[in-house]
């Protein structure tokens, strides 16, 4: 439909996003950055030039190419200001933070979150990653206060981002295990591994909260003295295992959960 002259300009560029989002969801990397470029080189004015961009960035920070999506960061704030879209130019700069992630600039990247994190637009996306560099520097007494807030504040309302509250469920057993409480631990890593993710859409909040329920099932079979309670929560560690290699299997956090599950004895 994209190369036919009779088709409608506006279903010609349906069909070329409706490529670069079906090559992102076989999770193939240089598939989706191809199709975004080729995108924009077909029509620079396309009603999805800003998906596009955002796209090929995942993608590049999907495959640790932290020049390309630089590149791609770049073009995308430059589009926004040659354009007169500011939001494009938030998108950018939080992406920019996620890149700093990636670098281990975790300082750096939390400056960026936090002056996000109230933002229409881009709030969501923001205090994901605050969330998770407040984890990384480790400042847990912060993690868990802002933990605390999200969840608080979701609390009573409809239409709350399950990803968000996921991230925020994830952060505050992040806290509880730092405090040693396991079992706390294991029922907010719980949350987002199951009573959350109806949709069983992946992301990165589902992935961690997939290992993380893993590892606090295994640190309690660890610490219990009865044989069948024990055997039990193992058993649990296992299954939440086999859920992280089955949607994220080339996930560096299968390594950790697997090695709570050895140690349990």
């Amino acid at each position: 439909m994209r190369r036919d002259a009779r088709a409608r300009d506006v279903l010609k560029q349906m069909a070329a996003i409706f490529v670069v989002r079906a090559q992102w969801g076989k999770e193939n990397a240089a598939g989706t950055i191809a199709a975004a470029k080729a995108l924009r080189q077909e029509k620079g004015d396309s009603f999805f030039v800003r998906e596009s961009f955002e796209l090929e960035i995942q993608a590049n920070l999907a495959k640790n190419d932290i020049a390309g999506a630089n590149g791609a960061i770049t073009a995308f704030e430059e589009k926004g200001k040659s354009d007169g879209m500011p939001d494009w130019a938030k998108s950018a700069e939080v992406k920019r933070a996620r890149l700093l992630e990636l670098q281990g600039k975790h300082r750096e990247a939390l400056a960026i979150h936090r002056k996000y994190a109230r933002d229409r637009d881009a709030g969501e996306e923001a205090t994901l990653g605050e969330l998770r560099c407040l984890k990384m520097a480790p400042d847990f007494n912060a993690l868990n206060a802002k933990a605390e807030l999200v969840i608080g504040e979701a609390r009573g309302k409809k239409g709350v981002s399950a990803r968000l509250l996921t991230g925020a469920f994830n952060a505050r057993a992040e806290a509880a295990l730092n405090a040693g409480k396991i079992k706390e631990a294991l029922l907010d890593f719980l949350q987002g591994a199951i009573v959350l993710n109806k949709s069983g859409e992946t992301s990165l909040e589902h992935e961690a909260s997939l290992s993380g329920g893993a590892v606090a099932c295994a640190k309690v079979a660890a610490a219990e003295k009865e044989k069948a309670k024990k055997d039990a929560y193992k058993q649990r560690a296992q299954e939440l295992h086999a859920e992280l290699k089955k949607f994220y299997p080339g996930s560096k956090l299968l390594g950790p959960a697997e090695e709570a599950i050895k140690a349990v004895k």
